[in-house]
């Protein structure tokens, strides 16, 4: 799971703007921003196409949860002529409506069929960034 400012999937290829930050400046709060969490899943060998996994991103400040966006993972079928022993990829676009409403510091976690995958780390400070 990588963070971004945009992403766009186009048959197969995630394209990925302003990726991997961990720090967000907000002037003022309450703040909200959109953040992109592209997510590339890779099947196991067992996984047959059309199966599907259940996803939840869960978004947290420091004491509370604040939201959480769930969906599907579906295994895509195999494309003509892929090898047998390759394992099956697929890149997902989840949109994070990120409302933020103090300071400090946040988490976003990534869960499949209810295990903990990855976790993200964010924190939201006061100001611009310098350039």
């Amino acid at each position: 799971m990588v963070l971004a400012d945009y992403v766009r999937i186009d048959n197969g290829i995630a394209h990925i703007i302003g990726a991997n930050f961990d720090t967000i400046y907000a002037s003022q709060l309450p703040s909200a921003r959109t953040v992109h969490a592209a997510l590339r899943f890779v099947a196991s060998r067992d996984d047959v196409p059309g199966a599907s996994h259940a996803l939840q991103l869960i978004i947290s400040s420091e004491d509370r949860q604040i939201g959480s966006l769930t969906g599907t993972v579906v295994i895509p079928d195999r494309s003509p002529g892929t090898p047998v022993h390759w394992r099956t990829g697929l890149f997902i676009d989840m949109q994070i409506p990120l409302l933020m409403t103090t300071y400090g510091d946040y988490a976003i976690d990534l869960v499949l069929n209810g295990e903990q995958l990855k976790s993200v780390d964010l924190r939201v400070v006061p100001g611009r960034p310098e350039v």
